[in-house]
């Protein structure tokens, strides 16, 4: 009787579980009824997905500004000779050079004002002058030197002519007391090969082993010139080359100059293999010194129909005009009377009786008189820093 009893309970539990079971099979199996029903509001299509990107991020020709007109610094990197120097730049050599001085021939705007007067036209900026200093390494045993005719000798060789037209300032050329003084002595010319033909330019010391000149004096058509030569104090007497030649061991200028010919930076520096400015002393150096009612020492060796490229000449003049044909910092023009193989010259500034390079000689016009230069500005500066961050 127990043992149906038993029976009877375990056939009880196993039917409610299977009714329990089929419950559970009818409410996951999609049939009709209300919680079926739920499943119908499933995910609803993307048709309110993202919206379409065509109101997202601007043209980048609004947001990314372009570089400046000079570019980057450019350098040649350490520079190798595959043979000496000295074996090469036979005197012969040299002298082919100096026969050959590099000309700037490109046309550029003639239109220049005559009368300096004309600041509120000024397009080149004032800047905050900044310098770096000069060297003379016989200060203490030469004279206090006065910038005045103890500079130049007596006579000047040529002065513009008065009424000048094309002139934008008038000009007095001298020659100078010679290569035994300072600053002479800081002032010579390098020669080098521009596409295996030897050309030579003017050329001057700014720090221990920095030489400063044109732009063009160092690379034409995105190409370095080669084998480099610095010969400080060079005169046409017999002692022509009185402190000996240097080579080259880096050149910097900027990408604007080297790629795109950008005539506002027409300048270079080269860095020499020795320290010869612990010797010869440098002349110091300055930007951002507003060229309105500045005068310069413009020197360089300027060949014929001037000179013969063998003797150091002083064009003095004051600032006449501005140029802004080749774009901006506007270049300054000035009354000169030097010519071919002045390039890379010195514009000396003097600030009580210290001269600073304050720009070089980039192009001139002998039929006409003047000479148009890059206006030193923060560009200059930066290229003086990174030269002396190598030397």
């Amino acid at each position: 009787m127990k043992k149906n009893f038993t029976c009877s309970l375990v056939y009880i539990f196993f039917s409610f579980l299977s009714l329990v079971f089929c419950i559970l099979l009818g409410c996951g199996g999609g049939g009709g009824g209300s919680s079926s029903a739920s499943t119908t509001t499933t995910v609803q299509p993307t048709t309110t997905t993202v919206q379409p990107t065509t109101t997202t991020i601007q043209s980048t020709t609004t947001t990314v500004q372009p570089t400046d007109n000079f570019g980057n610094i450019m350098s040649t990197g350490p520079l190798v000779e595959s043979e000496s120097g000295e074996e090469f730049w036979t005197k012969e050599r040299v002298l082919e050079a100096v026969k050959n001085p590099l000309n700037m021939k490109e046309p550029f705007d003639k239109k220049f004002r005559i009368s300096p007067d004309h600041k509120e036209t000024q397009k080149i900026p004032d800047g905050v002058p900044k310098n770096f200093p000069p060297y003379n390494p016989n200060a203490d045993k030469e004279s206090k030197f006065i910038n005045d005719i103890l500079y130049c000798n007596d006579a000047p060789l040529g002065v513009s002519k008065e009424p000048f037209k094309c002139p934008p300032s008038s000009y007095e050329l001298y020659t100078t007391r010679g290569y035994q003084y300072y600053p002479e002595r800081t002032m010579g010319i390098i020669v080098y090969l521009k596409k295996d033909v030897a050309y030579s330019c003017s050329a001057s010391l700014i720090n221990k082993r920095m030489l400063l000149t044109a732009a063009h004096c160092v690379s034409s058509d995105a190409t370095w010139h080669t084998k480099f030569r610095f010969i400080p104090g060079f005169n046409n007497g017999s002692n022509w080359e009185p402190y000996g030649r240097f080579s080259a061991s880096q050149v910097l200028v900027y990408s604007g100059w080297f790629n795109n010919k950008f005539y506002p930076a027409d300048y270079a520096i080269i860095l020499l293999k020795e320290t010869i400015g612990d010797q010869l002393g440098w002349l110091g150096f300055g930007w951002n010194h507003s060229p309105v009612g500045k005068t310069w020492d413009q020197c360089g060796y300027p060949g014929p129909p001037i000179s013969d490229s063998m003797t150091l000449l002083v064009n003095r003049s004051a600032y006449g005009d501005e140029d802004c044909s080749a774009g901006t910092p506007c270049r300054i023009v000035v009354g000169s009377g030097l010519g071919p193989g002045a390039s890379g010259g010195p514009w000396i500034l003097w600030q009580e009786n210290v001269p600073y390079a304050n720009s070089v000689h980039s192009q001139g016009d002998t039929s006409c008189d003047y000479a148009v230069s890059p206006y030193f500005e923060t560009h200059a500066g930066n290229l003086y820093s990174a030269a002396k961050n190598l030397q």
